[in-house]
């Protein structure tokens, strides 16, 4: 979505390749791009890969513009950056109540950043943007109990370990999917779309990823294709994992 909206606000987004089979970003072009604003996404989506703080350091120190770091699975990431906002005015460091907090539908977000860059976009984006009812299940979320953010950190720890045993489970069918930080997996495949649409039969919905690109390696076994899938409970994993062992050849 980013290129979309990029577009819708009269920007040119250009694509910068990852640097290796690591997917870490490309540092020295992403900088030499002249873009007056870098945008990096740690995790990545959707490769659910990470980022290098090195490389991301360079990117800061050397930008010609605004940096936006995307921390939407920062919740499931061994590391986080969000402390680069306070070092660097123009650095944002977003974040969703979305993913861990489970507040999806109520579409609440937020920005770490220099008070000058976060004032500067408080105007450009104009009011009310947050619902009165999405203002107050945040608050709640973001309450330091066993209710709010306690529940928060346990149902992320539990969504880390559902995936490992996923990914092992992947693995054990054969399959070959991308290292995961986030809460969903990445399996380049290039029967995504059939395998996808055996799975919709069975009640289980993945999504299909089309057009990727063959390099890095990791990702040439999927002949463009892929698929992502969401961690969810054990349960649910145990039953994906059964189908895929029908279905995949």
């Amino acid at each position: 979505m980013i290129p979309v909206f990029a577009r819708v606000n009269g920007l040119r987004p250009i694509a910068v390749p990852f640097r290796d089979e690591n997917f870490d970003i490309d540092a020295e072009q992403l900088v030499d791009s002249g873009a007056k604003l870098i945008y990096v996404c740690a995790p990545n989506n959707p490769t659910a890969t990470t980022v290098s703080r090195a490389a991301l350091e360079y990117v800061i120190e050397r930008a010609p513009g605004i940096v936006i770091v995307d921390e939407a699975y920062a919740e499931f990431a061994p590391a986080v950056h969000v402390d680069l906002a306070a070092q660097r005015s123009r650095v944002l460091v977003t974040r969703t109540l979305s993913k861990a907090f489970g507040l999806a539908g109520l579409r609440v977000g937020y920005g770490v950043g220099h008070a000058s860059l976060t004032g500067a976009v408080e105007r450009a984006r104009g009011p009310y943007k947050v619902t009165a009812a999405g203002e107050r299940a945040a608050l709640a979320a973001l309450d330091d109990g066993p209710a709010g953010l306690g529940w928060v950190r346990e149902h992320a720890r539990l969504a880390i370990e559902a995936r490992d045993r996923l990914l092992d489970s992947l693995r054990a069918l054969g399959m070959q999917p991308l290292p995961s930080v986030a809460n969903f997996v990445l399996v380049p495949h290039p029967r995504a779309s059939a395998i996808a649409h055996q799975l919709r039969a069975q009640g289980i919905i993945v999504r299909v990823v089309a057009d990727l690109p063959r390099s890095p390696s990791p990702l040439a076994p999927g002949a463009g294709f892929a698929l992502r899938m969401g961690v969810g409970p054990s349960s649910a994993m145990t039953r994906l994992v059964s189908a895929l062992a029908e279905v995949v050849q």
